[in-house]
């Protein structure tokens, strides 16, 4: 069963736009917009927002209270809240706030997906959904492979591919992309069907 994009919105640090939003429009995608207790909202972005309810899942949630990182604390209880209804969950917090972070790095010691992006556009599925030549699918799953597990076995790393870009890419497409990444000397695959990994 795919993962749950579950994007978790800093609105005082980000603001995101209708077209940001748009642009989250795939599978198996959940959006939450956490907002300050004083911050106000345009009437044509609430407007919209009610409007993409229809296509995903998206909420507003207006935090209770003020203070430094109060917004912060907020997002970090209801991942945790997520993380423990279901393990099928990976987490996006969009902020340009470094302080999450050390949270970020503890979740992934944990075997908890989480990514901080500055922008909804930086979200990894996004860039991969909207790449087109075998080239740039190449080079952004080079920059997936930097950051989760390498795959040991050919078979597999076919899988992770398709997998890493939604089953939006066929296996032949795969196939392009490991030429491409052997060309490049990232990795090599042996009679046996072993990837090494440069």
């Amino acid at each position: 069963m795919p993962k749950t994009n579950a994007i978790l919105v800093d609105f005082q640090n980000v603001q995101v736009t209708l077209d940001a939003l748009q642009s989250a429009n795939i599978e198996n995608v959940e959006v939450y917009i956490f907002i300050g207790q004083e911050q106000k909202l345009r009437v044509e972005l609430v407007n919209n927002i009610l409007n993409l309810k229809q296509k995903f899942k998206i909420e507003l949630l207006q935090i209770e209270g003020n203070g430094n990182n109060a917004l912060d604390f907020h997002i970090a209880y209801f991942l945790g809240r997520l993380s423990k209804e279901s393990d099928n969950y990976f987490f996006h917090i969009i902020s340009k706030d470094t302080g999450f972070d050390p949270l970020i790095k503890y979740l992934k010691n944990n075997k908890i997906n989480c990514l901080r992006e500055a922008e909804i556009k930086d979200i990894p599925i996004l860039k991969m959904l909207k790449a087109g030549t075998a080239r740039q699918k190449a080079d952004i799953y080079k920059e997936r492979l930097e950051k989760t597990s390498k795959p040991k076995k050919k078979k597999t790393l076919v899988s992770a591919i398709i997998a890493c870009f939604a089953k939006a890419i066929t296996e032949i497409e795969a196939e392009e992309i490991i030429k491409i990444l052997i060309k490049d000397k990232e990795l090599s695959i042996d009679d046996k069907g072993n990837v090494n990994y440069k």
